[in-house]
């Protein structure tokens, strides 16, 4: 048995060489680290080791919502209680053949008891959103709302600090105050705030932010971040926090440096942290679930041709080693369609102090009245109120590279009322951005046409045109407007459309957009428990991929909110019953095997003992160190 230090966070150096382990998960993201929960909830000694210094990954950075048809949570709140048998006919028009269907089965038929396990057996807690429609809606047994699911809000006080320290932090230009983050109910709420803070019906959301804010600064003072977790980064810790409890050590700075195969199965992983490395041995299952290949500079110039690494938003620790140890293994990555990626239209604020921020649009501007997007020669090119992932698709589909970048652009009233990128509502903050660069402003349409390197006439007639759709609420050129999606990120106030709107009031503004990758569709090919299949299609048994490392179950369409993370955390439910099953199975046919051996007179040879099953007790960091330790 191989115990850590007592101290929080663990090193490796506390590892013992030649430790055991039932389960070792590579990455410490939604993916990896509810693997590791699943595992440990059945009893199982588990390690995480993660190559950044931070856990979470990309999905401490998200919204933090999973797309889980037909939950428990789901049915109680008020949803269908039919939804799976829904949402498979849905899934079949949104995807076709571009995945695997019965790997899109096992997923629906599992998600509900995978969401109520964690539910029942954790800290991790979500809300079923009643409202949150589907991303293509317009197909049939589209739906709502109830098959999103969000994480609760997160105390992260609950975390020792230096845990909470660890979590990834939110991207600044999605926080306010230095750091303090916002849940989707606050936003609407601090926008209206901060578009008339002196309005009288305004005064209801003033003091939602003044104790919001109140909060922010008191916590601040004994922790070294804010301590109000939302969406994804509540997610992770309320991950953090289960696996705490059940003393799962989560080791940070350490990459996995080599896989151990014996015959067909994974035995062991070498591990590095600095100038420390250790080999461990793999009992049952190794989880790979490192983020994807995106920031791997060589399988990104091959998949994402002409689209720039600093353009993407997603964790810096998605670079993608372990692939190539995946691959000498024998894994293979799916299918490519239309792409291998998912897609956002991001912008790049420059950060105080050096640096570049990488700001993704998905739903606070783009698709509100009195904004349009254009390519370089002014023409619109894209339905600006449809999916971030169409429209960062149509921006590299578009012909001869003239969408790459593009131009968002909204008229004076848009941006005082809704913001643009990194410049919040209300306006604030435009004249910094004007300063740096991220924002032109032009007292005309032709003089922003000018200044942004267009033909003003051509600029001119765009923007014209949408004004008179503006009056009929109708886009006949791409449908704005038109589907339930759409219209929800409208603003329900604004007539006939919600998403339509005239840009005639002076100034206007633009920003760049480019497309940004926001998770990997491309991955290794498994089988519907998530176990790694070689080029004949059979298993390389104990290697398991998750999350952006494994085939997405969606091929390269986005059909709904959460259609990342849903499969995340339910294939990691997946993996660990099949690796910790086909032990149990192994053992009893092991058993069987031993019984008749006796039963003929034949002694019991070494490599009969029945080994397999036993698990090493699990390693264990100090549940019992107090909240206070220093980071």
């Amino acid at each position: 048995m191989s115990q850590t230090s007592r101290t929080l966070p663990p090193a490796l150096g506390s590892i013992a060489e030649g430790a055991r382990y039932d389960v070792v998960v590579a990455g410490a993201g939604a993916a990896g680290l509810s693997a590791a929960l699943f595992a440990a909830i059945r009893g199982a000694s588990v390690l995480v080791v993660e190559k950044s210094r931070f856990v979470g990954g990309t999905s401490a950075l998200t919204a933090g919502t999973l797309w889980v048809p037909g939950t428990e949570r789901s049915i109680v709140a008020g949803g269908p209680a039919d939804d799976v048998s829904a949402a498979s006919r849905f899934l079949d028009s949104a995807v076709g053949e571009t995945s695997d269907a019965e790997l899109r089965r096992v997923y629906l038929q599992t998600g509900p008891a995978a969401i109520a396990l964690l539910e029942a057996e954790s800290d991790v807690a979500f809300n079923a959103r009643d409202f949150h429609p589907d991303y293509m809606a317009e197909l049939p047994e589209s739906s709502t709302g109830w098959r999103a699911l969000e994480s609760r809000d997160f105390d992260g006080r609950a975390l020792p600090k230096p845990l909470l320290a660890q979590v990834r932090r939110q991207t600044p230009e999605f926080t306010v105050m230095g750091g303090m983050m916002l849940g989707r109910e606050d936003i609407p709420k601090l926008s209206e705030v901060a578009r008339a803070p002196f309005k009288a019906s305004n005064i209801a959301n003033v003091v939602h932010a003044g104790l919001l804010f109140a909060k922010h600064v008191l916590t601040r003072v004994r922790y070294p971040r804010s301590t109000r977790l939302t969406m994804g980064n509540a997610l992770i810790g309320r991950l953090m926090l289960s696996l705490h409890k059940r003393g799962v050590p989560v080791i940070v700075g350490t990459a996995v440096s080599g896989i151990e195969r014996d015959g067909d199965r994974v035995t062991g992983v070498t591990l590095v942290q600095g100038s420390t490395t250790r080999r461990v041995q793999v009992g049952q299952a190794l989880i790979v679930s490192t983020g994807g290949f995106n920031r791997h500079p060589e399988r990104r110039k091959q998949l994402f041709p002409g689209v720039d690494m600093e353009w993407s938003p997603i964790a810096p620790g998605s670079t993608g080693e372990l692939h190539d140890e995946v691959e000498r293994l024998g894994g293979h990555y799916g299918r490519v369609d239309d792409t291998a990626g998912f897609w956002a239209p991001v912008s790049l604020p420059p950060r105080r102090g050096g640096g570049v921020g990488v700001y993704p649009h998905f739903a606070l501007d783009r698709g509100k009245p009195g904004f349009i997007i254009v390519d370089q020669q002014g023409d619109r090119f894209v339905n600006e109120s449809a999916s971030y992932h169409r429209v960062g698709l149509a921006m590299q589909q578009h012909p001869d590279g003239k969408a790459m970048p593009s131009f968002l652009i909204g008229d004076a009233m848009a941006v005082k009322r809704y913001g643009i990128g990194a410049v919040r509502p209300g306006g604030w903050g435009t004249r910094a951005r004007l300063l740096d660069g991220y924002l032109v402003q032009g007292e005309t349409i032709e003089e922003l046409a000018v200044k942004l390197g267009m033909e003003p006439a051509r600029l001119r007639a765009s923007v014209e045109k949408l004004n008179g759709y503006a009056k009929t609420g109708v886009d006949p050129d791409f449908g704005r407007g038109t589907t339930v999606y759409e219209r929800a990120n409208g603003d329900p106030s604004h007539k006939p459309n919600p998403s339509i709107g005239a840009l005639e009031t002076a100034p206007y503004f633009a920003i760049r957009l480019y497309p940004g990758d926001i998770g990997a569709s491309t991955g290794f090919v498994t089988d519907a428990t998530g176990c790694v299949l070689d080029g004949d299609g059979a298993r390389i048994e104990g290697l398991y991929t998750l999350g952006n490392d494994m085939q997405s179950i969606m091929g390269d369409k986005y059909p709904g909110p959460g259609i990342t993370l849903g499969p995340a955390v339910v294939f990691a439910h997946l993996a660990i019953e099949d690796a910790l099953d086909r032990t149990g199975r192994q053992d009893a046919d092991a058993s069987d095997a031993e019984g008749q051996s006796e039963t003929a007179g034949q002694p019991e040879t070494a490599g009969q003992s029945d080994t397999a099953g036993q698990s090493d007790t699990a390693v264990q960091s100090d549940a019992a160190v107090e909240d206070g330790v220093s980071r």
